[in-house]
């Protein structure tokens, strides 16, 4: 368990390719966010999308020590494909990785 993730910043080519940038910084400033209020951080966080009307709900899991948090965005139609997605962001200590949970 990690009280921070590494500084150093990956993402796979999927990641780079097509999620939206917004989308990649919101998924950083929940994790940067929840560093700074002090939550323990576990090496692997999950991030699951839906729509909520007209916002995109993103929910960022981890599963030691349990927490949930919830951002919004206001949703636009090229999200739609994220719906059926999972993020994951790994943190080995070196580096942290965003990545799609079907190319881990």
């Amino acid at each position: 368990m990690f009280e921070y993730l590494s500084e150093t910043r990956y993402m796979t080519r999927g990641i780079s390719e097509t999620l939206p940038i917004e989308v990649q910084l919101a998924i950083w400033n929940s994790i940067d966010s929840n560093i700074a209020l002090g939550v323990k951080m576990d090496y692997l966080q999950v991030f699951k999308f839906s729509q909520e009307g007209s916002m995109l709900k993103i929910t960022h899991t981890q599963e030691q020590p349990e927490h949930t948090t919830i951002v919004y965005m206001d949703y636009r139609q090229e999200y739609k494909d994220l719906l059926s997605q999972t993020v994951f962001v790994i943190d080995d200590v070196d580096r942290s990785t965003i990545l799609y949970s079907h190319e881990y």
